[in-house]
């Protein structure tokens, strides 16, 4: 098959930084709207215990309600540190992608991980990159100025007729990224 575009982006902390910063801002609503969900939840389950005089069901529930709420504020900040200190990031790893017509190729000179198109979750362009989510919470990061085959503008035209409405332009996002 032809190799349709080829780009090497190599990570790094201000890339990833970047990336988390728009995860943050892309994501970060339905984390908040999600935590306060369930505090008012928890709420209306506590109150309805003292009110029904089950006291230590509502201590129980005070005690899970405190331990939701530490592990919402500590678990992101504990996960972005894990990432920062990773492999790939500190040791500013390259990786080579490769685009075909079906699928891509993602190469880090240990490893080869075949993605096919329609298994991408979402894509979003930014003035610097673009973001391949293959979840809801982990994606490629593409950098627009380390193209070797092809240039970021097909690219874009490629991946809008690839992914149609799992692609979106977001040339506002942080004029600095």
């Amino acid at each position: 098959m032809k190799i349709l575009f080829k780009n090497k982006t190599k990570n790094s902390k201000e890339i990833y930084k970047k990336f988390i910063e728009f995860h943050s801002q892309k994501y970060g609503i339905k984390y908040i709207l999600f935590t306060i969900f369930m505090l008012v939840f928890f709420m209306i389950y506590i109150i309805l215990q003292f009110k029904y005089r089950h006291y230590k069901l509502a201590f129980s529930g005070i005690a899970i309600i405190l331990g939701f709420i530490l592990w919402r504020l500590f678990e992101p900040v504990n996960t972005i540190r894990k990432e920062l200190n990773s492999e790939p990031i500190k040791k500013e790893k390259t990786y080579i992608f490769s685009f075909y017509e079906k699928y891509f190729i993602v190469n880090d000179l240990n490893t080869a991980t075949k993605v096919y198109y329609f298994r991408l979750h979402k894509a979003f362009e930014t003035k610097s990159f673009y973001y391949l989510y293959i979840d809801t919470s982990h994606a490629y990061i593409v950098d627009k100025s380390s193209f070797v085959i092809g240039t970021c503008e097909d690219f874009s035209i490629f991946l809008k007729k690839k992914l149609w409405i799992k692609f979106k332009i977001k040339n506002n996002f942080n004029k600095k990224s």
